[in-house]
């Protein structure tokens, strides 16, 4: 059962790190200018297309396998000399990665909806 709840722990940082780099991705390609040619046109909805796929795909993850990792923290990860110190950090931790969570899903809206005036447009 441990080595199950560190592969879940590990799938659930992993998840988040997608999310970051995905969100990082879509944010430059919607800084560069559209390209005229429809072969760059292609390539870069090509790109927001399997940015938005992969952004749900790391969401899911991140709540899945976070709800998993909530269940089990006491029993697998809870570390008695740590005290309650250590939920003081992971409430640090998730402040943090909630703002980096909350400018993911504004640029994976805004690549959304750049993404729908690109294919009509």
């Amino acid at each position: 059962m441990v080595l199950a709840v560190m592969l879940n722990n590990f799938m659930h940082d992993f998840s988040a790190a997608g999310w970051l780099i995905a969100a990082v991705l879509m944010w430059r390609l919607l800084k560069r200018e559209l390209p005229v040619d429809s072969d760059g046109r292609d390539a870069v909805l090509d790109m927001f297309r399997l940015l938005n796929r992969f952004m749900w795909w790391t969401l899911a993850g991140i709540v899945g396998f976070g709800v998993i990792r909530l269940l089990a923290y006491t029993r697998y990860e809870w570390n008695p000399q740590a005290g309650d110190a250590q939920v003081t950090m992971l409430i640090i931790k998730h402040i943090v990665l909630t703002a980096i969570f909350a400018w993911g899903v504004w640029i994976w809206i805004r690549g959304i909806k750049r993404m729908k005036e690109w294919q009509h447009g």
